[in-house]
C-alpha cells in the first residue's frame, strides 16, 4: 500500500493490521521524536514527565542503541544499512 506522504501512516497500520498489507509511510529528516520518559523514583515530588529525551532524526548524537539493525550490500548504492527503534511519542 502506498501513502501519500503528507498523511500519517500510523493510523492506516493499526486499521489494517489483520490483513496481508505492508504501509508504507515516511518522516522529515527534521523531525524530532520523544523517548519514553524514565521511571519515577518515589522521592520525587510534583508530576511525573510526560516524555524523556529527544530523538532528532536528522542528528545520530541524540539516537539511543536500535532494537533492530539490518545490512545488506545492493548492486546500485552500495550498503544498505537500516535501524528500527521502538516506542517513541511525538515531540
Amino acid at each position: 500500500m502506498d501513502r501519500d506522504p503528507r498523511r500519517r501512516a500510523a493510523r492506516p497500520a493499526f486499521l489494517l493490521a489483520d490483513l496481508p498489507v505492508e504501509v508504507l509511510g515516511w518522516l522529515r529528516t527534521d523531525r524530532i521524536l520523544r523517548l519514553p520518559s524514565p521511571p519515577r523514583s518515589r522521592a520525587t515530588i510534583g508530576r511525573s514527565s510526560k516524555h524523556g529525551a529527544e530523538f532528532r532524526l536528522a542528528d545520530p548524537t541524540t539516537w539511543p542503541t536500535p532494537a533492530v539493525t539490518t545490512s545488506t550490500a545492493t548492486s546500485r548504492y552500495g550498503t544498505a544499512n537500516a535501524s528500527a527503534w521502538t516506542t517513541f511519542t511525538q515531540g
